[in-house]
């Protein structure tokens, strides 16, 4: 069995953390969360034709409690990224990811708009939640 691993974004990327707390997933289907996750964010880095960086992907409970986030957060089942443009502006990046969000391109749980910073939560069934903080 191959996995269809994605293109720009190493699975390192996905688990960074600036907690100096362990942030390795302990489970397969986090695993696979990620990878899909990755692969999300391929499709999104395709269609704005730039680099993104993640400042968070999955989070362990541990490193989830140190950010203050959510009980039910998506990154505790690595299925969220926060994303910013490696270069350039982020309303650039927000136009982008509204149109696959419209669209239903991608599917986006919720999209978080924050000012230096987008939240993508992603989703099977997604409810397609749309809001800035």
């Amino acid at each position: 069995m191959s996995i269809d691993v994605p293109k720009f974004f190493k699975f390192k990327e996905l688990i960074v953390t600036n907690t100096g707390l362990l942030n390795d997933p302990d489970n397969w289907e986090a695993i696979m969360n990620l990878f899909s996750t990755g692969k999300y964010l391929d499709c999104l880095r395709t269609l704005y034709g730039h680099p993104i960086t993640v400042d968070s992907g999955y989070r362990s409970p541990a490193v989830n409690r140190a950010v203050k986030g959510s009980d039910t957060s998506a990154h505790l089942l690595g299925l969220a990224a926060d994303i910013r443009p490696a270069e350039g502006q982020l309303s650039a990046l927000l136009h982008v990811t509204d149109e696959a969000f419209k669209s239903k391109k991608l599917p986006i749980d919720q999209l978080i708009i924050h000012p230096n910073f987008l939240h993508l939560g992603f989703s099977e069934r997604p409810r397609f939640q749309r809001w800035s903080v």
